[in-house]
């Protein structure tokens, strides 16, 4: 008896740890996803043939129609983005800022109400 109740104790502290790593897993990959959204839209700034890309993407498109366009094919830092509010759990949210060219990237976790990690990214208009 005294023996299945260690062996019950041990499984759920391990369940536990192994609920804990998968969360920081996402977390991290939340986190990784919001700056290379950060990363590629500044590259828009610096770089011409993506200045160019971005603004054919925004001609018919948002901010997040390009960043999937530049997300690697293998292994890509995170996989849902959306534009201006987010709709489910574990999403990258790309929302237009007061200022011209300004969009904040805001990674949201199990709460919809405060992302886990933000950036803001001014593209510079020409």
């Amino acid at each position: 008896m005294k023996t299945s109740r260690n062996i019950a104790i041990v499984v759920s502290i391990l369940t536990a740890l192994l609920i804990a790593g998968c969360s920081e897993d996402k977390k991290h990959k939340l986190e990784n996803g919001v700056m290379f959204a950060a990363r590629a839209l500044e590259g828009a700034n610096a770089n011409p043939l993506s200045r160019a890309t971005f603004q054919g993407y925004m001609r018919n498109g948002n901010p997040v129609d390009y960043i999937k366009a530049v997300l690697p094919k293998t292994n890509p830092p995170f996989d849902s983005y959306e534009f201006k509010q987010p709709t489910h759990p574990w999403t990258i949210v790309i929302r237009p800022g007061t200022d011209p060219g300004e969009y904040y990237i805001e990674g949201y976790g199990d709460s919809l109400k405060q992302p886990i990690k933000s950036a803001s990214v001014t593209i510079k208009e020409e």
